[in-house]
Parts: C-alpha cells; structure tokens; sequence
C-alpha cells in the first residue's frame, strides 16, 4: 500500500513471462498501471518514496538476472523500474522508518538471511544470518513497547528438519542488531505475521483441522494468547493484518475472520471469500478505510471492517 495507491503482484500465465506489478486507484477501484517486474514476483511493499519488489526464482526455470534474484524499486510518480538490487532468493519485504527497505533472502542452503537496503543508495547496507530454513521466512516492521517506540524488525522462519517442520520460530531484531528467537510451537512450514497494536500476531497450525493465531506481547516476548481459527485447512494461515482496530487473519481455503485484541477472541463467523469458495487468499493489507485481499480466482477484493 503506498500513499495515493493499492499495489498488487500477478505471475504470468506463461512460464519465462514477467510478471505485473499491479496500481489501483483506491478512490475509483481501477487498475491504473501495470508494470513489468520479474519471472517469479513474491512480495511488494511501499513508501511514498518507492514500491519494492522481491523477484525470487521460478522453479524448473531459469531465468537471467534481474527476472530473478533481484529486489526492484519502482518509482510511483513514474511507474517505472528505477533501481534494481541483486539479491538471491528473496522472499518478503517490508519498509521501516526512514524508508529503510529489509528484505527475507534465502542468500545460503543452511540458513535465512535478513538484509537491509539503503533508500539513498539502492545499495544493501548490511547482512543479519537468521536461524531456520531458506524458504518461507516471513517479515513484519513495527514498534517497541511503550517506553521505546523504535523501529523492531519481526521475522519468522522455521528450523529445517528431516521429517519437516516441527517449530516455529520468531525472530527479533532491535535498533542495537540484537537478535532474540522465540519458539512458538510444534509445526508449520509457514508463519505469517504483523506487528500491530502492540503484540505482534502470527499463524501457525493449531489442532487438525484447524489453525490458530498466536499473539506476542512486545514487551515481555511472550506468547499470551492462541486464537483458534475453525478452517479445516492444513496449510495453515496465509496472511494477516491489523486495521480498525481489530486483527484480521485469513485461512488457507480462504477463510476471513476478524479477531478482537481486547478478548482474544474471534467476532462473529468466518467470511469466505470468493464466488464459489473456497479459494486460495493472497496477502491482505489494510488501507484507505478497507481490507484488499486477492483471491485464487484472479480478484481482489475490497471489504470494509
């Protein structure tokens, strides 16, 4: 989401092709601009100063750099391309204060590295190895507690084992570049996560048939509260977000629910989204009064809280 501006990704229908980088128009809900970004586009963030793409590989596919193992910047005065970063796998991007871009990359076979990238510069300015696995890593930006309102970096990322997942990890990176893990739970090849209304939330599996949404109070780096989310998916939450004052997880078959931070608990039944659910649920964002939430069936959908 940028200031005047909802951004979305959409993979060719082709293999090789390049991939779009869809602008809507909040005020008229029309695409206004589509732009050629890379084979295998992953995440999109944006600032008023820039959008940033995350161009990881295509599987079964090779593609010269930039369509893949690049990070792009496109300026959203121009809706052009006007920086490219070589970066290997990248898989989620998120913006802090400052316009400083971090990025997710799978850059070595044992380990996630979070990357840090200059506005001024276009540059990567520093490396922070990660524990877990090369895949899967997601990442949030938000504040400290109360007493320290400072910009905290959150990513997930799960330990690799053989006999596949069996933890999820929460890892902490402060203003200092100190960096704490927190253990979640049992499971999981995919954590979503955002950091909002002083906790920071993330998806995880909960019983079968089912998945959950734990919360982490800033403060302490403690879980305080598992929200079970009725689904029957076993691929767990795809995305998260906070907006109006609630917390809005969406399911794997495309299950939307809306979670009250006050209680810990979910308001009201689940919204399924699509015309013939269930469906598959991209990343959902929050912005200009609304929750955006593409969906399998090649729509975007805009709902107000």
């Amino acid at each position: 989401m940028g200031s005047d501006a909802i951004w979305a990704l959409q993979r060719s229908e082709v293999t090789g092709h390049a991939g779009k980088l869809i602008r809507i128009n909040p005020m008229t809900n029309r695409v206004v601009a589509s732009i050629d970004v890379g084979v295998s586009p992953t995440a999109v963030t944006a600032s008023e100063n820039g959008v940033w793409v995350a161009n990881g590989p295509l599987d079964g596919y090779a593609a010269p750099y930039p369509a893949q193992d690049s990070v792009m910047r496109i300026d959203p005065s121009t809706n052009k391309v006007v920086a490219t970063i070589r970066v290997r796998h990248p898989q989620d991007v998120a913006v802090g204060r400052a316009d400083i871009l971090w990025v997710t990359a799978a850059e070595s076979d044992s380990n996630d590295t979070l990357i840090s990238i200059d506005p001024q510069t276009n540059k990567i300015y520093e490396r922070i190895a990660l524990p877990g696995t090369t895949e899967f890593a997601h990442i949030s930006v938000g504040e400290g507690p109360p007493s320290d309102r400072r910009d905290v970096v959150w990513v997930t990322t799960v330990p690799a084992s053989t006999g596949g997942p069996d933890r999820t990890f929460l890892n902490r990176i402060d203003t200092d570049r100190r960096l704490r893990t927190i253990e979640i739970q049992a499971g999981g090849i995919s954590a979503p996560l955002i950091a909002g209304l002083e906790s920071v939330w993330v998806g995880i599996p909960g019983k079968i048939g089912a998945n959950a949404l734990a919360r982490i109070d800033v403060a302490t780096n403690r879980v305080v509260a598992t929200i079970e989310l009725p689904d029957g998916a076993p691929i767990g939450v795809g995305s998260v977000a906070t907006g109006e004052g609630y917390v809005w997880p969406v399911g794997g078959r495309g299950a939307l629910w809306r979670v009250d931070p006050t209680t810990n608990g979910r308001v009201g039944d689940a919204l399924f989204l699509g015309e013939d659910p269930p469906v598959g649920a991209g990343e959902i964002v929050y912005g200009f009064g609304s929750l955006w939430v593409p969906t399998g069936d090649g729509k975007i959908w805009r709902l107000e809280p």
